[in-house]
């Protein structure tokens, strides 16, 4: 036999008897495996936990009802407690710099809203530490809160409705999940949330798409309109609320509070000025939302809609009861503020319902001075509507509702000229409406005093003739 040939055979032989690839992976012990997932971001440990079970598409054909099995069950069990993700920090923000539109322009921040010029190291620093802050919250729980913020776009962007659902299935997410956000899952349509149709303890829904700390729109330098920046998003409202409304329905009640919606589903707007998004806030429910489907889960359901947050929250009976008690009964965090401004306290328009934002941002929504009743700038412009907060012509005056500033002038309170312009005619016709009793008294009055003299002569007449 030649040297060839021999060692051709040898070849063959070793490559006969070599294990298959699979059989070593699925020989390595759980405490191996589990090591090997200390080096992972926390999402990817799940997606891991996941491959080491079996195909996704397996979980959603056999109902959702499948189980991790016991490397997978060890793996998510298991979590290094000094576990640092400044490499993860590192590779996210290195990615996010790549992140901008034709213009180079990448997304406004929530907590620097009012910075219109910062230059690119600042902006990567304020990202950089408002990123932080998030991994930060997401690792400091265990599997209570799950956010594919820590894994790269590129990648949370390719996941599909079986890669999330087989994820909920592994953590367990139906009796442990308080909180899911699906940042950067822009492949999802919706389906692959169903392992939570019967969630005991989800609070937060969280299908915003975006980091936390990010705006659905691009920053400038200067104050020019902003332009939006969406990326293709698959999620749809008919799989999403049916699912919540399950949730909602459980037997024994539900933990549910928050629904945080994707910017897409509101119908098609102009931007304003300075970023503002005054059409959306704006309008009527069923011109805000894009969708049958949503406006009557909305509809059906106990629950505020604040289209300033792109927030549904459930278990407030009306609007008005939401603004009041937000900071009594709710742990707010980034996803409740003012996308214009970034505050969180809100207000509701007296006629239209709607909520809106309170601070001092592009809202426009206006106060009576006394008794404090909100007009939106749609129903301000609306000549149908009555009654709304307005302003007089005076550069100094305040501002009054009608019954106010009618009350204010009638009683003296008011001495704007401006103002009793406004009112004169219904004070002129007040006036007139009195000074007509006042005539029709006056002449009761005479009739009666007619009949009061005619009764006193004929009793003289009487007395006379006896």
């Amino acid at each position: 036999m030649t040297p060839e040939k021999e060692t051709n055979d040898s070849r063959a032989k070793r490559q006969r008897t070599a294990p298959p690839m699979q059989a070593a992976v699925h020989n390595l012990s759980a405490d191996l495996w589990c090591d090997i997932a200390d080096f992972l971001p926390k999402t990817s440990r799940a997606l891991l936990a996941v491959a080491l079970t079996a195909h996704p598409a397996s979980f959603r054909e056999s109902g959702w009802k499948g189980q991790p099995n016991a490397v997978s069950k060890a793996i998510i069990s298991s979590k290094r407690a000094d576990y640092s993700f400044d490499t993860i920090l590192d590779e996210l923000c290195e990615e996010a710099r790549g992140e901008t539109d034709a213009n180079g322009q990448r997304p406004s921040l929530k907590r620097y809203m009012h910075s219109t010029s910062y230059s690119t190291d600042e902006y990567d620093l304020r990202f950089r530490e408002s990123l932080s802050d998030q991994l930060m919250k997401y690792y400091n729980c265990a599997w209570e809160v799950m956010d594919f913020v820590d894994i790269p776009v590129s990648l949370a962007s390719r996941l599909t409705d079986d890669d999330l659902g087989a994820v909920l299935v592994c953590i367990g997410a139906i009796n442990n999940l308080k909180r899911l956000k699906l940042t950067h899952c822009f492949n999802v349509v919706g389906h692959g949330l169903e392992p939570l149709k019967i969630s005991n303890a989800l609070e937060k829904l969280d299908l915003g798409l975006y980091r936390d700390f990010e705006s659905p729109f691009w920053r400038v330098h200067s104050r020019e309109v902003r332009s939006l920046h969406f990326r293709e998003v698959k999620l749809s409202e008919g799989p999403v609320c049916d699912i919540i409304d399950s949730i909602l329905r459980r037997e024994g009640g539900s933990s549910l509070r928050r629904l945080q919606y994707p910017f897409e589903w509101c119908n098609d707007f102009v931007v304003q000025k300075e970023g503002s998004f005054e059409t959306i806030m704006n309008d009527n429910m069923d011109q805000i939302i894009r969708s049958g489907r949503m406006i009557e889960f909305v509809g059906h359901n106990t629950a505020a809609l604040n289209t300033i947050s792109c927030s549904v929250y459930f278990g407030f009976v009306s609007n008005a009861e939401f603004c009041s008690s937000i900071h009594d009964v709710w742990e707010t965090d980034l996803v409740d503020h003012c996308m214009s401004c970034n505050e969180r306290s809100f207000e509701v328009c007296i006629h239209c319902n709607q909520i809106l934002c309170d601070a001092d941002c592009s809202n426009d929504s206006i106060n009576c001075t006394v008794c404090k009743i909100t007009s939106c700038p749609r129903c301000q412009a609306d000549a149908s509507v009555a009654d709304v907060v307005t302003y007089c012509d005076s550069d100094y005056c305040e501002l009054f509702c009608p019954e106010c500033r009618l009350s204010s002038c009638r009683n003296g309170d008011n001495d704007c000229n401006d103002c009793k312009i406004m009112v004169f005619d219904t004070l002129a016709e007040e006036c007139n409406e009195k000074q007509a009793r006042i005539d029709s008294l006056l002449e009761e009055c005479r009739v009666q005093q007619a009949q009061i003299e005619s009764q006193q002569e004929e009793m003289e007449r009487s007395r006379s003739k006896h």
